[in-house]
């Protein structure tokens, strides 16, 4: 078991009864959709998911707050979403990567993510208005009932997170400048391969 994740973690309900949670790094996240360039015709709303696949992990919030959202479409006898699972091993890069070359067509993004990748794959489409959750935080995970670890990870986060010198510093580096990032599929990287 580990003691402390040091990653950006939505806190949820499944999650927190697990694992207790630092001070949020970042507060009031949308989490959208996100899909293959020309593949939103028809959806205008949430519920014109119904009967959609949408490729998440099992894992990630996503997976759960679109379960929630089939519960309400099952009681409003609307078609399922299907959720189609994405292999623990595939990293949100990969997903996206997949959505860029159309082997999937849509996905969920936490919104601060969709403006980066949409530096690296300007032509997904990040359907803002179709929103699976609205105003999640996000913070570090660590054992639950560590008082002392939880002091010192809420220090940590107040001197660094988002709004603080060395957060907004590293925000800005990693997610809001894309350049370190290449599109593996680009033509200029196929040609080199």
């Amino acid at each position: 078991t580990a003691d402390l994740i040091a990653t950006d973690l939505t806190i949820t309900e499944q999650r927190s009864e697990l694992v207790g949670f630092s001070i949020p790094m970042a507060r009031d996240i949308d989490e959208v959709l996100v899909v293959h360039p020309g593949t939103s015709q028809g959806i205008d709303s949430l519920d014109d998911l119904a009967g959609q696949a949408v490729y998440v992990r099992k894992s990630s919030s996503y997976f759960e707050h679109l379960t929630a959202i089939n519960e309400d479409f099952s009681k409003r006898g609307l078609d399922n979403i299907r959720i189609q699972v994405a292999n623990e091993l595939l990293r949100t890069q990969d997903i996206v990567e997949m959505l860029n070359a159309g082997l999937i067509n849509a996905t969920v993004l936490d919104s601060f993510r969709t403006k980066y990748w949409k530096q690296v794959f300007p032509d997904i489409e990040v359907r803002e208005d179709i929103v699976v959750s609205t105003g999640t935080d996000i913070a570090w995970a660590f054992r639950k009932n560590s008082p002392k670890l939880a002091e010192a990870v809420n220090e940590f986060v107040r001197e660094n997170r988002q709004g603080t010198l060395l957060g907004n510093i590293l925000l800005k580096r990693y997610l809001q400048d894309a350049q370190w990032v290449r599109n593996a599929t680009s033509d200029v990287r196929l040609e080199q391969l």
